[in-house]
């Protein structure tokens, strides 16, 4: 299991998907997100750099606004 797997569950969900036998423009699956890049950015710095939220560092209330957002449309 990969580590975008291991800490989302929307990824977790996407790769148990069994693979399309149609491939679509010769990829075998596609997944179309409505969130803008700047949302996806501290979304997966989050879940790949496990010290983005250490103690003592002041992090914009818009970035835990996305992130919460993102957590909460993936259940």
């Amino acid at each position: 299991m990969g580590i975008l797997s291991e800490r989302s569950v929307f990824f977790k969900d996407m790769f148990s998907l069994p693979p399309d036998s149609e491939p679509y423009e010769g990829f075998p699956l596609v997944v179309e997100v409505h969130d803008s890049p700047d949302d996806w950015r501290p979304y997966l710095t989050a879940i790949y750099e496990w010290l983005y939220f250490r103690p003592g560092r002041n992090t914009k209330f818009e970035i835990v606004a996305v992130i919460a957002r993102m957590e909460k449309d993936e259940r």
